[in-house]
């Protein structure tokens, strides 16, 4: 009986494996944020998926799926043209220029930053009672400007709203900031993630579409 079990533990750590089934390998691209305003920052993870084949004698993991993360790198990408710059295993700051220091109009702002060496700040104000809102552009002297949204739902949420290079990112839209204004309601670009890729639009609708292996 001894020997039976010396024998199965034996088997058990040293005859049995587990092996893992890639059935797919895909990129997936996804923003990571601006280097300027013509070019922006990607991350690229490569993923594996498949099931497990549990060989030891309890088996507890056959059959079972499994999906990781292999490996995760940063491009620089143009959102007006087709280019990719050279990987980075990090991203960077791309959210604009440092503050020299933190504005007076900071204490009840939804976000602040710095287009071409100048601070901004931005305000949610509630329109009206079924949701409207508008962000408010300021600076330490005065109300600038701002872009008017029938919905705000999440706009609070952290990092939803923020300043990147030359523009107010909302979620995945980029609003350019130019001479202290908005100069238009509508977009410069529009980022939309899906498929596991990454497409740039801009105000005409034209686009340029990232993903595969890069």
């Amino acid at each position: 009986m001894h020997k039976w079990i010396v024998a199965l533990c034996s088997a058990f750590i040293f005859g049995c494996s587990v092996d893992y089934e890639v059935e797919e390998g895909y990129h997936s691209w996804s923003f990571a944020g601006l280097q300027n305003d013509s070019v922006a920052v990607v991350k690229v993870t490569y993923n594996e998926r498949g099931h497990i084949h549990d060989n030891h004698i309890m088996s507890w993991q056959d059959g079972e799926s499994f999906h990781e993360t292999v490996s995760e790198y940063y491009y620089p990408v143009k959102m007006t043209s087709y280019w990719i710059g050279s990987r980075a295993s990090s991203a960077e700051n791309y959210t604009g220029d440092s503050l020299p220091k933190i504005p007076s109009c900071a204490m009840n702002s939804l976000a602040i930053g710095s287009v071409n060496k100048k601070t901004y700040c931005i305000e949610l104000v509630e329109l009206d009672d079924y949701g409207a809102c508008a962000l408010v552009l300021s600076d330490e002297k005065s109300t600038l400007d701002s872009l008017e949204f029938s919905g705000c739902r999440g706009f609070e949420d952290k990092g939803k709203v923020a300043f990147a290079a030359n523009y107010l990112r909302v979620d995945k839209s980029l609003y350019l900031i130019a001479d202290d204004k908005f100069p238009s309601q509508s977009p410069a670009f529009r980022i939309v993630e899906e498929n596991r890729n990454i497409k740039f639009i801009d105000r005409n609708g034209d686009y340029v579409i990232y993903g595969g292996t890069p």
